[in-house]
């Protein structure tokens, strides 16, 4: 049998605040001067019962957040519980990252918005204003929301390729999709006792080391946000996808990483991937 070991979570606080109002209740209540006992009695008796309920709140709406990593026997399923962002948060993020990709201006348009977009528009993912009707949109309009579904269709399909690669190199599944307070983070899994975190990008192969840097400060800002065991390393892996026909040498983005690493004590490494899909 296994030791008990202390509460390292917010359950312990729970159990603290309670404990001290009952001992409030029973030791402090004699010295306290009788006019001010009826106040002070209210308050042991309405505290636990604010406590519980704040707790069944919690518990109903967020119930993620009573429970620390150490607290599974097996510490590798805390990625599994690290919440998921929307399809509509994920589907943003891609139309913010796509701008760049090179498509076909013709192939496939049929002068309709695309489908896609009416399915959103049909689950009330998107509405139109109250300026506008489906009779208002002129067809350049259409054509536009056209190209920027083709890119982040685009942008989806790579996305999945690399993490199907980038799976078989670890026996845990990759968590994909997950939602921080700071923004979406395409990837997280756990290797033996380094938590990785991944950010896919589609880039030219002429990426300044600026803007690999800001990259990494975003994705340790994400990291930060979320939960997981202290005992784990935190590595950054910044995934970039680059036409077939450019140069996988990024020496500026290499650069930008080791300077993140050696600034923040963070281990990062940037790996490259090569798309056909991007030679447009």
């Amino acid at each position: 049998m296994q030791s008990p070991g202390h509460i390292k979570n917010p359950l312990t606080i729970i159990a603290i605040f309670a404990g001290l109002s009952e001992i409030s209740g029973t030791v402090v209540l004699p010295l306290i001067a009788a006019e001010n006992q009826f106040y002070f009695m209210w308050f042991v008796m309405a505290f636990p019962m604010l406590l519980v309920g704040a707790f069944f709140c919690i518990l109903l709406m967020n119930y993620r957040v009573l429970y620390a990593p150490s607290d599974f026997k097996n510490e590798d399923h805390f990625v599994a519980l690290l919440p998921k962002a929307s399809i509509y948060d994920q589907v943003k993020k891609l139309e913010e990252e796509a701008p760049h990709i090179a498509i076909d201006p013709t192939e496939g348009w049929n002068g309709e918005p695309p489908a896609i977009e009416e399915e959103r528009q049909s689950e009330g993912i998107l509405e139109p204003t109250a300026s506008e009707s489906p009779r208002e949109h002129s067809a350049e309009s259409a054509f536009s929301r056209f190209k920027t579904w083709a890119r982040v269709r685009i942008a989806s399909e790579i996305e999945d390729q690399v993490f199907d690669r980038l799976q078989k190199q670890y026996s845990q599944p990759i968590s994909r999709g997950i939602a921080s307070d700071r923004g979406i983070i395409d990837g997280a899994v756990q290797d033996g006792n380094k938590f990785v975190i991944f950010d896919v990008r589609t880039a030219e192969s002429d990426m300044r080391g600026w803007e690999a840097y800001h990259i990494f400060d975003t994705m340790l800002e994400r990291a930060r946000s979320l939960t997981y065991p202290p005992s784990l390393d935190l590595v950054l892996i910044l995934v970039l996808v680059i036409p077939g026909s450019a140069s996988k040498e990024m020496p500026q983005v290499t650069n930008a990483a080791k300077d993140f690493e050696r600034k923040f004590k963070i281990k990062t490494a940037v790996v490259t991937f090569q798309a056909p899909l991007l030679d447009r």
